[in-house]
């Protein structure tokens, strides 16, 4: 039986795999598979670290040094642009109140910042990027695959 790391990796592997099975089986290099983990606090999944005041925040995320900003102030950045282009983040459009990272499946606010731990996993397949990303509260006995695509021009 599998448990723990090795689960999760088996099923981001094969969740990329079952991505690529469409009409034609595109080339697929395991060998590039890229992953973060990222703890809940500094940085997560769902947010980049910022949280919901921070994703609220009008100023983008500070850099370190502007000349040479790193790979996750180049995340957070663009997770604050692309969340603050696709939502009213004022509390009268409901952010915050209606939905948001703090907001559960029942509507209700109770998931704080709504910070989400877990694992992330990239590859590109056919010249299309993928990811998968599993939360660290990921339950296997009651999995459940949630798929989207990103919105107009964004990307992964």
């Amino acid at each position: 039986m599998q448990t723990g790391g090795t689960l999760k990796t088996t099923a981001a592997v094969g969740a990329l795999l079952l991505l690529g099975a469409c009409a034609s089986v595109p080339s697929f290099d395991a060998q590039r598979i890229v992953h973060a983990r990222y703890d809940g606090n500094t940085d997560d999944l769902l947010t980049a670290g910022l949280g919901r005041t921070g994703l609220a925040s009008g100023n983008p995320p500070a850099l370190a040094d502007a000349k040479i900003p790193t790979a996750a102030e180049l995340r957070r950045r663009a997770v604050h642009a692309n969340y603050r282009a696709l939502n009213d983040m004022s509390a009268g459009g409901g952010y915050g109140t209606l939905y948001g990272p703090n907001i559960d499946l029942t509507g209700k606010d109770t998931l704080g910042e709504g910070k989400v731990a877990g694992d992330e996993y990239l590859t590109m397949i056919g010249g299309v990027t993928y990811m998968v990303q599993i939360p660290e509260r990921f339950n296997a006995k009651e999995a459940c695959i949630v798929t989207a695509t990103s919105s107009g021009s964004r990307g992964v």
